[in-house]
């Protein structure tokens, strides 16, 4: 193997690996930009399950109370 065979091979597998970063970097932000909207849309469910969650416990705790009132069980 001659200097020149392995400067022709040390140039193609740094041109393979840049085309190859290239590529990863494109993929990424199209693939991003594809699931961003969906991503937005299950954060937004997200914080409404959270906020009737939290309700659903207050009007429980709520109920809890007043029941305890009613029995004299003392809750």
């Amino acid at each position: 193997m001659t200097k020149d065979d392995f400067l022709t091979g040390f140039v193609l597998i740094l041109l393979a690996a840049c085309i190859f970063a290239v590529g990863f970097v494109f993929g990424s932000d199209c693939s991003s930009e594809h699931y961003e909207p969906q991503i937005a849309g299950l954060r937004a469910q997200l914080s409404r399950t959270q906020k009737q969650l939290k309700r659903a416990s207050e009007q429980n705790q709520q109920q809890t109370k007043r029941i305890a009132e009613l029995t004299g069980n003392g809750g």
